[in-house]
């Protein structure tokens, strides 16, 4: 059981703040969710949307009449009114467009799930009833707050490019590249959330790189660097190539040549030899297989002279059925978010274009609630929702900085104090959230903190990194075991006291100052120290934003702390400025930092053990990607975690 709120922090000067998030009025009535099965059962999102959107439309008069159902996308259907529907469920046959002029045909099963309570909703905000807990990722989500959030999300994903939580839509009026076939993207995330007494609707600005909607061959030229195509009349080299495949293997592209049929294929390689000398099995019409290259087949198919033969084709669909494509008749498919990781001067351009001071940031935001226009939605107003238009004021407080002692005392001193570490680290498989062999990992530092001070913590304070919202429960029943297990292991009777805290960075809470004159810096960010544990935080739950360092470039992210478990019993002062002041014991820097130093030397320990990785599997490519406080590879990451004494 996650603990309660012990009471709210009083230490620290008053400031009056401005958070982005907005009330929703949601009222007391019951919503009726279906389970939706759509086969087949593969497609995106996207196309289960127009699906369902299309059996709406086709079956207005039978079943759906004047109602206007949510959808999220899976398997969960929400209603205002029940569904004139047998208790077995209903399977109807929808048809959408497909490309050719060939109908795509989808069977839609329709059954009644339960009905969902928003008044039992309004009994949890107000402290009255304890909630199941939230699990988003379940198939189909009884969850009144899930309702909301598919209600408020529902025309948006009908009308935006939906990445996340977030949506995005093609640029107009401006134009961000970054290079590489790539550009900007600007949106907007949105999300619900359950605050004290009410739901509030988080709403940010957002940004992310997509691949530029334009000719494959300007595509290849941006990539290879290459400034006009018609200098350079011959094919490419092997290094090029490569580079070449590795940004264009995975995309849509679209075809010219067939008039107004575009027809949308997925690179799957690019080929070695060029148009002019890559041949394919033809057959003929009397049944006999020829050898043909693919620019003789164009020209003799479309009566398409190639303008750069010399170049290599795409290889599309599947390997094995040799398809290929000439560069010149492909074009990239819009819309299509990048997920390769972006090179150095790809984020230092992104970060150009993203950064904003918190005044401006605070401005558009506000701008984005009003074009959004909730009152005008008709699912919104379907469900009778109510989204107010102004952000939420909240009352928090600047914690006291702490005076720092410099000198040999304590580089020299092996005492209890938060100033000296150790590390250890795992390697573990991807997608794995769960620390595996944490056991032995706490063991580890407990026999090295027993050998530097001569006793045993008597209490343990775990800063928990990268860890969802969804993940709270299942990471917490498994890793508190772990360390308990450790404690155990060391002696029968030992039972330190266990505090175990999830940090989390990656969240769209922004804070801002609601008066001009309390502003910080060239950026009018919030002051460092500045805490919030009321209105904006959960009902009932022991969590808090923690401000803990100067922005000085765009706007200040504070951190959001979630006590999980609290053997100590720590009151929200002393947690909250026990958090603060680790902020600031970083070694690397004379200010404070973001998040507690323990979990930025977690993340030190993960990049210094990736180094080690690559020095022993230097051939192999072995290591992809590096996050949080793991260090990701093909088949592995490794996890790390620290100690103080």
């Amino acid at each position: 059981m996650v603990p309660r709120r012990p009471g709210y922090g009083t230490m620290g000067k008053p400031i009056k703040l401005l958070a982005n998030c907005f009330q929703v009025e949601i009222p007391k009535i019951d919503v009726y969710l279906y389970e939706v099965d759509i086969k087949p059962d593969k497609c995106p999102r996207r196309v289960n949307r127009e699906v369902v959107d299309s059996m709406v439309q086709h079956f207005k008069v039978t079943i759906f009449g004047d109602r206007r159902p949510v959808y999220d996308g899976k398997r969960s259907l929400y209603t205002a009114n029940p569904l004139p529907v047998a208790t077995t469920g209903v399977d109807l046959d929808v048809t959408l467009p497909g490309e050719g002029g060939k109908d795509r045909p989808f069977k839609v099963s329709i059954k009644f799930v339960s009905r969902v309570s928003w008044h039992l909703l309004h009994e949890v905000l107000t402290g009255r009833t304890l909630p199941e807990p939230l699990e988003l990722d379940k198939p189909i989500s009884t969850n009144p707050v899930h309702a909301v959030d598919v209600v408020l999300r529902h025309l948006p994903s009908m009308k935006y490019t939906p990445v996340g939580r977030s949506f995005f839509s093609a640029p107009e009026g401006y134009d961000h590249p970054l290079g590489g076939g790539r550009e900007v993207w600007f949106g907007f995330h949105q999300s619900v959330r359950p605050a004290m007494w009410k739901m509030m609707l988080n709403i940010d600005v957002s940004a992310t790189a997509f691949y530029k909607a334009q000719p494959v061959i300007q595509f290849m030229c941006e990539v290879l660097d290459i400034h006009n195509i018609d200098e350079q009349p011959r094919p490419l080299t092997d290094s090029h190539r490569v580079k070449f495949t590795k940004e264009i293997k995975g995309l849509k592209v679209e075809v010219t040549h067939c008039g107004t049929m575009r027809r949308k294929y997925r690179v799957c390689n690019v080929t070695r030899r060029p148009a002019s000398h890559q041949t394919f099995p033809l057959q003929l019409e009397n049944g006999q297989t020829v050898e043909r290259t693919v620019a003789q087949y164009f020209r003799e198919k479309y009566t398409l002279q190639l303008k750069y033969p010399h170049l290599p084709c795409l290889q599309v669909g599947q390997e094995q059925k040799h398809t290929y494509l000439p560069l010149e008749v492909c074009n990239i498919v819009a819309g299509q978010r990048c997920i390769k990781k972006l090179t150095d001067n790809q984020t230092s351009t992104m970060i150009k274009a993203t950064a904003r001071s918190a005044p401006d940031r605070q401005e558009e935001i506000s701008r984005l609630v009003r074009s959004a226009n909730y009152e005008t939605d008709p699912f919104v107003q379907e469900f009778q929702f109510k989204v107010r238009d102004e952000m939420a004021h909240v009352t928090g407080r600047v914690l006291p900085a702490p005076m720092l002692q410099y000198g040999g005392r304590v580089v020299g001193s092996m005492d209890a104090h938060p100033s000296r570490y150790c590390a250890t680290v795992r390697v573990q498989r991807p997608r794995q959230e769960i620390i595996q062999d944490l056991a032995s990992m706490v063991r580890e530092l407990l026999i090295q903190f027993y050998k530097s001070t001569r006793f045993k913590p008597t209490r343990i304070i775990f800063y928990r990194d990268g860890v969802s919202e969804g993940q709270f429960r299942q990471v917490l029943y498994y890793e508190l075991l772990a360390i308990r297990e450790a404690c155990i292991s060391l002696e029968k009777d030992y039972q330190p006291g266990i505090t175990y805290i999830v940090v989390q960075k990656r969240h769209h809470t922004r804070l801002f100052c609601a008066d001009r004159t309390e502003r910080v810096g060239r950026s009018g960010n919030i002051p460092a120290g500045t805490t919030v544990d009321t209105d904006i935080t959960h009902p009932y739950e022991f969590d808090f934003y923690l401000c803990s360092h100067a922005g000085i470039q765009g706007t200040s992210r504070p951190s959001h702390y979630h006590v999980l478990w609290d053997d100590n019993c720590f009151t929200a002062d002393e947690l909250q400025l026990l958090t603060y002041q680790l902020c600031h014991t970083y070694v690397r820097c004379t200010r404070s930092v973001s998040i507690p130093a323990p979990a930025y030397y977690a993340h030190l320990v993960a990049f210094r053990a990736r180094y080690h990785l690559v020095d022993k599997e230097h051939d192999s490519k072995y290591i992809r990607h590096v996050g949080r406080a793991c260090v990701r590879s093909r088949g592995l990451r490794l996890i790390s975690f620290n100690e103080f004494y």
